[in-house]
């Protein structure tokens, strides 16, 4: 808890000393896989992720964006399903399935001065990955696997006007399958939207 406190603490009141007053706003992203074992797991399958977003003003193009997201990876059968076990079975089908929710603060540099046009994004997560696995064939089943890593993420945008924005972000963190890390990578495109 204190860990949080430290990193909160000068967020807080980096915002403090915002010009414009807090903004809210939605986002959702297409999200493709990018590390093979996120790509195996989900065939491949692209995601999606929803999420709630403020901002704050830092003055000369500089914003702080506090975010939380919802991301699923649909299920998908794949026959002769490597599973957990990272075993090939003949005469089984497997289904697989990948969700999780963040929560992480962006660094924006806009590169007019102000919160129009192209700009940087940088940013830290907090991920909880959920895995789940489900077998049919001979025996049926189902497995799950669950584990919260830190991430990062980083990208680059373009503003269209206060409240419309479209990003190119990538992710980086961990998920777990098989009693070990796997790399859960993935680049999105992401529509911004700030009341």
């Amino acid at each position: 808890m204190r860990a949080h406190a430290l990193i909160l603490l000068p967020l807080a009141a980096l915002a403090l000393q915002a010009q414009e007053p807090t903004r809210y706003g939605i986002q959702g992203s297409l999200l493709f896989p990018t590390s093979d074992s996120t790509k195996e797991f989900t065939d491949k399958s692209m995601g999606f992720s929803i999420g709630a977003q403020s901002t704050w003003d830092l003055q000369k193009g500089q914003r702080l964006r506090g975010r939380v997201d919802y991301t699923v990876f649909s299920e998908k059968s794949i026959n002769g399903g490597f599973g957990f076990d990272q075993r090939s079975i003949s005469g089984y089908t497997q289904s697989g399935k990948l969700t999780g929710i963040s929560g992480g603060v962006d660094y924006l540099y806009f590169f007019e001065g102000k919160p129009l046009g192209w700009y940087l994004a940088g940013g830290l997560t907090l991920n909880a990955w959920k895995a789940e696995a489900t077998y049919s064939g001979k025996r049926t089943g189902s497995e799950s696997r669950s584990k919260t890593t830190p991430g990062i993420a980083g990208g680059v945008g373009w503003q269209f006007n206060k409240n419309l924005g479209l990003e190119a972000r990538g992710t980086w963190s961990h998920w777990e399958y098989n009693r070990s890390d796997n790399n859960a990578t993935f680049f999105g495109v992401e529509l911004n939207y700030r009341f």
